[in-house]
């Protein structure tokens, strides 16, 4: 017999596994987000760079996003560019935004469509050839939990208490993960991604 109380128990469950189900979504994307990182975008620079792709400007420097789309190698690569859409200064796929700054000077910072001079200083090239930074975060709560940070050197950082503050028009400042006061030459001061508990 359908009771109240049955009515409200389906209820409960309902909502309690369509939260949890949700939640688990959004821990996978994190991962998944963590791991496209890894495999695409640190892959990917680490190709650009070393194969000199923007010489023109007299460096062998890392690339922004359009530009590491348009010579990708890796088969991840490949696969991630062909579905990621750009969306004003950012790109966005599966849920997350991603975003590359590379150095301009020590303490600031080219976006995707600045003009990179090619008469940089002897600091300034060097700065530029050994650095990047790629900030990735979810487009909204459902999407995922973390804003991640991956420099250089390829370690994935997260801030620890995320709080949704950016979007695909309010983007992370270049040094966001740097901790105040934070130059390129500065460790990242969030703490490594080690994956979900």
């Amino acid at each position: 017999m359908y009771t109240l109380k049955s009515s409200m128990t389906s209820l409960l469950m309902f909502f309690l596994f369509g939260c949890m189900g949700s939640n688990q979504m959004a821990i996978q994307n994190n991962q998944a987000t963590a791991a496209t990182l890894k495999a695409v975008f640190f892959a990917e620079q680490t190709m650009f760079q070393a194969s000199g792709y923007a010489d023109s400007d007299s460096t062998f420097r890392y690339g922004f996003i359009d530009e590491l789309a348009a010579v990708s190698t890796t088969i991840g690569g490949k696969q991630f560019f062909r579905h990621a859409k750009l969306v004003g200064s950012v790109v966005v796929a599966k849920g997350y935004c991603y975003k590359v700054y590379l150095p301009k000077g020590a303490d600031d910072a080219y976006a995707r469509g600045d003009t990179i001079s090619g008469s940089l200083s002897q600091e300034e090239g060097n700065l530029i050839q050994r650095h990047f930074i790629v900030y990735a975060w979810p487009v909204d709560k459902t999407a995922g939990t973390r804003l991640f940070a991956m420099g250089s050197d390829g370690k994935i950082c997260a801030e620890e208490h995320y709080d949704f503050r950016f979007n695909m028009t309010n983007v992370p400042k270049w040094n966001e993960a740097f901790g105040s006061g934070g130059t390129w030459a500065s460790e990242l001061s969030w703490p490594m991604y080690t994956g979900e508990k």
